[in-house]
């Protein structure tokens, strides 16, 4: 495809803003558990909680999830919560499941050793829960981990993402934790884009 662009037309190119790394990682993922945006405290919110699911993308992704889940198993004992009351599940989505080998790289040894570290296990009929369609029809079968716990967290990057827009939020859940083979069946004004506004039915499907 050929694009005339007039050659009076101003021209911009756009590129992300550069962030230095953190001189100290595990100090900010400590700070921004004990003060997140728009939310309580990590330890307030599992005040009372009985299972705690923690939803973690694979490793297809770059988020450093070896170091944010100490500090988070960290703030959850804070909490009260014990050890064998925390799952991770790792959001396959339409990905293969992990190894052994890999879930254990993934999660790091500390954490490895302590809880439960498993993958969603989509091809489990078992492991699923049909909820019922959505309001255009979409059959939701939701992993039963996630749909059992009083208490779902999400690790993931947010980035831009050709079909959801962005990744993180919701899109760990969907498709990272629901049967996949539905996946493709949501319809377009049902799947998250970009730039969303609150009540999009994109945003309705997704949550």
């Amino acid at each position: 495809m050929t694009l005339g662009i007039p050659a009076n037309h101003p021209l911009e190119v756009l590129l992300p803003r550069i962030v230095p790394p953190a001189p100290d990682p595990e100090a900010v993922i400590h700070d921004a558990l004990a003060h997140p945006l728009g939310a309580p405290p990590l330890a307030e919110l599992a005040r009372g909680r009985q299972k705690v699911v923690i939803v973690a993308d694979d490793m297809t992704r770059l988020t450093p999830v070896s170091l944010i889940l100490p500090a988070m198993l960290e703030h959850l004992a804070r909490a009260g919560l014990r050890d064998e009351q925390v799952t991770v599940m790792m959001a396959l989505g339409t990905h293969r499941p992990m190894t052994e080998e890999e879930l254990r790289a993934r999660v790091g040894e500390e954490v490895w050793g302590r809880v439960q570290v498993v993958n969603h296990a989509h091809w489990e009929p078992e492991m699923l829960v049909d909820l019922g369609p959505t309001e255009n029809g979409t059959p939701i079968v939701l992993n039963r981990l996630v749909w059992e716990a009083d208490l779902v967290l999400a690790v993931g990057s947010v980035f831009p993402h050709h079909i959801a827009g962005y990744s993180g939020g919701s899109k760990i859940i969907q498709p990272g934790g629901v049967r996949c083979r539905h996946y493709g069946r949501h319809p377009p004004a049902e799947l998250p884009h970009a730039a969303l506004v609150p009540g999009h039915p994109g945003q309705r499907g997704a949550t």
